[in-house]
């Protein structure tokens, strides 16, 4: 899904995530694209928890109910989705809606990450 072209758009690839990819050149990491695919999934995933961790560590009232930070961990459409995912363009999306939701106070830049979002959606 990362590499499919939409030239007609202006675009190196399908969205702007695979455009990014592609003029970095970091695709070119390993030789294989279907390792590549599943390193960067691991990095996604990897900042998504991280990211949620981080937002609970913060927070200690969240710990008053201390099911509360397992259940978002292992729930079927987050952390567990995001693992069988691999390739396809949610766990972007989700780092993305995770810094908008969370940390993102100023109009600007929940401007700027959601108009990011759709060009990295499609």
């Amino acid at each position: 899904m990362y590499y499919v072209s939409w030239t007609d758009l202006g675009f190196v690839r399908r969205s702007l995530f695979g455009t990014i990819l592609t003029v970095a050149g970091s695709h070119q990491i390993t030789s294989d694209e279907y390792v590549f695919v599943h390193l960067l999934a691991i990095i996604l995933l990897a900042a998504c928890t991280t990211l949620l961790l981080w937002f609970f560590l913060r927070h200690q009232e969240l710990w008053m109910e201390p099911w509360l930070p397992v259940i978002v961990f292992l729930s079927p459409a987050f952390v567990l989705h995001l693992a069988y995912a691999t390739g396809s363009l949610d766990s972007v999306i989700v780092v993305l809606f995770l810094i908008c939701a969370i940390y993102v106070r100023k109009i600007a830049w929940l401007t700027v990450i959601t108009v990011a979002g759709i060009l990295v959606h499609e």
